[in-house]
């Protein structure tokens, strides 16, 4: 039997059973252990439900149905997890040892922090925060990322509402930088590196969509409209380019 956890650890999952062993590891290798894991699976029909169902040593919430995508799968593990605070890791992510023994000392040291962030390496090199350029970063401009790198208070969500399901790729961007435009939100940085974020997720997969939806999101939330334009042509002719290399 578990007792009632500081912070819930939750992924969306769908046919994820190559990538599910390494982030069980680094869960179970965790110096703290006062998580829960909620994991929101999208009906997987090879065998991510079979690895999960053999998981006894962690305490672990597992729900199965088709969904609408990450963001439709993180919304109901939201809304299952038992703690005030929880982080999102990608089933091909990875937690370093330390970092919830990290972020419970840091959640323990504040009373009601909205958000914590840390640092998050992608192969092998920090994510940098874009400080105050959030006009060509998005959430960048705020956060590291938003998977394995932030802790987010679930008031939030009372306050803003779930991640939208009419974003399916930047749906986190959206919610973040609503959340920023508080001028009175709770947040604090910190220095330490939470683990590796993976490149495979949706949005290296889809140039063309990608950049639309983050130029939709950049127009809705940015002042000058005709910049963001000029931002988005830019960046689609260098996705070209590159794409044709």
């Amino acid at each position: 039997m578990f007792s009632k956890p500081t912070v819930s650890i939750i992924t969306a999952t769908f046919n994820a059973e190559k990538h599910l062993p390494n982030l069980i590891a680094s869960l179970r290798a965790q110096t703290c252990k006062d998580f829960e894991w909620v994991v929101a699976d999208g009906a997987s029909t090879d065998g991510t439900l079979k690895i999960l169902s053999e998981v006894k040593d962690i305490n672990l919430i597992v729900t199965s149905q088709p969904d609408f995508g990450i963001y439709d799968a993180l919304n109901r593990a939201i809304k299952l997890a038992s703690s005030q605070y929880y982080i999102v890791i990608g089933a091909d992510d990875f937690f370093y040892e330390e970092t919830i023994e990290i972020i419970i000392n840091e959640l323990n040291s504040f009373q009601e922090l909205d958000l914590l962030v840390g640092q998050v390496e992608l192969k092998g090199e920090l994510i940098k925060i874009r400080y105050g350029q959030k006009f060509l970063y998005g959430a960048r401009a705020y956060v590291s990322s938003h998977s394995v790198g932030c802790v987010f208070n679930k008031n939030l969500h009372a306050q803003y509402g779930y991640y939208s399901n009419k974003y399916p790729i930047f749906a986190d961007t959206y919610f973040i930088k609503l959340i920023f435009n508080n001028k009175n939100l709770r947040f604090k940085y910190l220095p330490d590196v939470f683990g590796t974020f993976s490149s495979n997720g949706i949005s290296s997969n889809n140039m063309l969509r990608t950049q639309c939806e983050f130029a939709h999101i950049q127009l809705t939330t940015e002042r000058f409209k005709y910049f963001q334009a000029i931002i988005f042509f830019l960046r689609l002719i260098k996705a070209l380019i590159k794409n044709n290399k």
